[in-house]
């Protein structure tokens, strides 16, 4: 079956931390004899299985996949669920609350949120990296009447999106919480540059 590498890694992450069969069956939620029979092989490997081990063990879930032999990547909807979030989020969800924002965000209403609101989320916000800077630059572009008219009001809903609390995924979810922020960052980005390109 040629899993036993991940047999081996399960094994050494739990005497590495100290951690019983039992201990690690509550930390992940699954039952402690579904683990021992795992670990005997009784019992394939599943991208569910290993999306709830991981984050028990402090692993990445794709090093567990690979060493499983799985070559597909979890789907995120599945990796989320089995880390006890996302039961909202979908690209059909993002989608249609994106919508409803870009709508909001047409609207005088809206636009003062964003101006209004956006400084003071900035400074709480847990976003780091590329997608900070990305969300920095759409808001100086929507501000500052840069953004095409073909995308402002998507602009304007991703702002919304991130400024309201009303997430698919609540910013409290620690770890989780701005992950679905981060998509819709990086997917109005996307779109942004792509049509900066075509303009050119």
């Amino acid at each position: 079956m040629g899993v036993e590498k991940l047999w081996a890694r399960l094994r050494r992450e739990m005497e590495g931390r100290g951690i019983s069969l039992r201990e690690l069956g509550r930390q992940s939620g699954i039952h402690h004899s579904l683990l021992s029979r795992l670990l005997r092989g009784e019992v394939a490997p599943t991208h569910r299985l290993l999306g709830r081990l991981a984050p028990a063990l402090g692993v990445d879930v794709l090093v567990l996949c690979q060493e499983a032999g799985l070559d597909s990547p979890l789907p995120l909807e599945e990796a989320l669920r089995g880390m006890g979030a996302g039961e909202g989020l979908s690209e059909a969800s993002l989608t249609a609350r994106l919508a409803v924002l870009a709508e909001q965000a047409g609207k005088p209403e809206g636009d003062g949120l964003i101006r209004r609101e956006f400084p003071r989320k900035r400074q709480e916000t847990a976003l780091r990296g590329h997608v900070l800077d990305c969300l920095d630059r759409l808001y100086v572009r929507y501000t500052e009447g840069e953004v095409p008219p073909a995308l402002r009001a998507e602009v304007g809903g991703c702002l919304l999106y991130f400024i309201l609390p009303a997430d698919c995924i609540p910013d409290d979810h620690f770890p989780l919480g701005y992950l679905d922020d981060a998509l819709v960052i990086q997917r109005v980005w996307n779109k942004l540059a792509a049509l900066s390109v075509d303009e050119t």
